[in-house]
């Protein structure tokens, strides 16, 4: 099933599926890492509450038993995608981020 039942609220969703996409784009590292890991990186990405209880969430979904690619060069191919793609994303929330801040200030004025 895959950690897609944990979606919900979608900007929440966003943040802490980047937060765990940065850390680890294939399933071979996301059932490696540890809760502290996971809690560390969703704090890090702006999560606040409840980082115990989901990072326990996320880690038993990654470690839960999903189909297997058995093809190593294509698992390789995707993880680079998803690593690309995730830098991405966290390169224009950074950019929206500080473009609001200067539409506040213009609009302070």
């Amino acid at each position: 099933m895959g950690a897609l039942p944990l979606l919900g609220d979608e900007s929440e969703d966003l943040r802490d599926a980047l937060a765990v996409l940065s850390l680890a784009v294939s399933p071979e590292q996301g059932r490696g890492l540890s809760q502290n890991k996971i809690r560390s990186s969703l704090a890090r990405h702006g999560r606040q509450r409840n980082l115990e209880v989901k990072a326990a969430e996320i880690q038993a979904q990654l470690r839960a038993p999903q189909l297997e690619l058995n093809a190593p060069k294509v698992v390789s191919a995707y993880a680079d995608e998803v690593s690309f793609l995730v830098r991405t994303l966290l390169q224009v929330r950074q950019d929206l981020c500080r473009h609001r801040e200067v539409v506040v200030v213009e609009a302070r004025r």
